[in-house]
C-alpha cells in the first residue's frame, strides 16, 4: 500500500492566488487556513542552445543561410558525411575549404610559434599563426572533431570562434567557420565543450535519410545490388555502434 504524500492532502477545489517562489511567507491565520492553497510558480532552466535536425540534403541550405553570419556546429554519427557536406557547401559558395582535425592538434598548432620583432629595449615577441589559417583571402575553416579535442585545444579555439582571430591575425570578414563532431552515444572520442563555445554556435543535428542516401548512391554509381538492398531494407542503412567491451 502506497504511503500518503503531501500532494495527496492538497485540496482539489479552485486554485488560489499565485505566489512567486522565493518570497518569504508569513504564518497563516485560521481564515487563511480555510482558503484554497496558493500555487507556486517555478521557472524552467534556460537552455544553452536550440538544435535543428536536418537530413544530408538539407544541410547545405542551412549552412548557406546561417554559417555565413554565425559559426555552425554539426552533430552527427561517424560516416554520415559531415566532411563531404561541408565541402559541398564550400563549392557552392566558391570558397576553398581548410580542415583541421581537433583530435590531432596541439594548442601550439593553432597559436603558432613566437618570434622576436624589434631590437634592444623595444624588442617584443609576436606569435606567428599557421599559414593555412592566416590567409588574406576568404575561405571555409572546417573544425572537424572539435568536441573530441583536448581542453587546451578547445581554449585555443575560443578566440578563433568567438572573435575570429588568432593573436594579431584576423580572419577575412567573408570567411566561414564550421565545426563538427560526433555524439556521446556513438562510442567515439567526445569531450565536454564549455558553454563559451556552445553558446556562440548554431547547433545542427544531422540524421541519416535512406532517400538521400539512395540519391547519392545512384549518382556515385554504387553497385546496383547495394542500392537494391538498401531500397528494400532502409532500416539497415544505419546500425547502432557496438557496446564497448563486447569483443
Amino acid at each position: 500500500m502506497r504511503g500518503s504524500t503531501a500532494s495527496d492532502h492538497e485540496p482539489r477545489g479552485r486554485e488560489g492566488p499565485i505566489i512567486i517562489a522565493g518570497h518569504q511567507a508569513k504564518h497563516p491565520t485560521h481564515e487563511e487556513n480555510q482558503a484554497p492553497r496558493p500555487r507556486t510558480l517555478t521557472y524552467p532552466r534556460p537552455q544553452m542552445h536550440a538544435a535543428v535536425t536536418v537530413t544530408p540534403s538539407q544541410l547545405p541550405e542551412i549552412l548557406l543561410h546561417v554559417a555565413v553570419t554565425r559559426p555552425v556546429f554539426v552533430w552527427g554519427q561517424p560516416g554520415i558525411g559531415k566532411s563531404s557536406l561541408v565541402q559541398v557547401f564550400a563549392n557552392q559558395v566558391g570558397l576553398p575549404c581548410e580542415t583541421l582535425l581537433g583530435t590531432q592538434l596541439a594548442a601550439e598548432d593553432l597559436i603558432g610559434v613566437p618570434r622576436i620583432v624589434g631590437e634592444g629595449d623595444r624588442s617584443r615577441s609576436r606569435f606567428c599563426p599557421p599559414e593555412n589559417i592566416a590567409r588574406d583571402e576568404p575561405y571555409v575553416l572546417f573544425l572537424d572533431e572539435l568536441n573530441g579535442s583536448s581542453p587546451e585545444v578547445q581554449k585555443a579555439f575560443y578566440s578563433l570562434i568567438l572573435d575570429r582571430r588568432l593573436g594579431a591575425c584576423e580572419l577575412h570578414p567573408e570567411s566561414v567557420v564550421i565545426g563538427a563532431g560526433n555524439r556521446s552515444q556513438d562510442s567515439a572520442i567526445v569531450r565536454p565543450m564549455s558553454s563559451a563555445l556552445i553558446n556562440r554556435m548554431m547547433h545542427v543535428h544531422l540524421v541519416s535519410s535512406p532517400r538521400d542516401w539512395l540519391s547519392w548512391a545512384r549518382a556515385a554509381n554504387l553497385h546496383p545490388w547495394v542500392i537494391d538492398y538498401i531500397g528494400q531494407r532502409p532500416d539497415h542503412l544505419v546500425s547502432a555502434p557496438p557496446k564497448q567491451g563486447c569483443w
